[in-house]
């Protein structure tokens, strides 16, 4: 995983926001909602997947916990208690850069989580 930049001002704006967005291969809006220890992923056909959320680690790392999804490809491709590993690479101006270790797998995937 890349090294974070994060600084505190700007992960503690990270933890104060609610909610993010992210676009999908196809351009297509997610809307993420991450409050009171959940991470929820809107679709952009009102489907969701919903997660916990907790923090670990001292690189702005944090774990998404799989708890259930009405999403027909997320449905299936994970199971309850299934865990995800991320870490904020940096913020900018719009946007965090944020780090997804892909399980079982070496490939590190970079995306953009968008402030709304």
């Amino acid at each position: 995983m890349p090294k974070s930049e994060l600084t505190v001002k700007d992960r503690k704006e990270f933890e104060k926001t609610k909610n993010f967005y992210y676009l999908e291969g196809n351009n297509e809006t997610t809307n993420v909602v991450i409050e009171n220890g959940r991470w929820m992923d809107i679709f952009p056909d009102n489907t969701f997947s919903k997660t916990k959320f907790k923090w670990f680690g001292k690189d702005n790392e944090f774990e998404l916990e799989f708890i259930e999804s009405t999403n027909l490809n997320r449905k299936g491709y994970s199971r309850k208690g299934d865990k995800y590993f991320y870490k904020i690479i940096r913020k900018e101006k719009k946007y965090f850069e944020v780090a997804a270790q892909i399980p079982n797998q070496e490939q590190i995937l970079l995306f953009k989580l968008y402030i709304k």
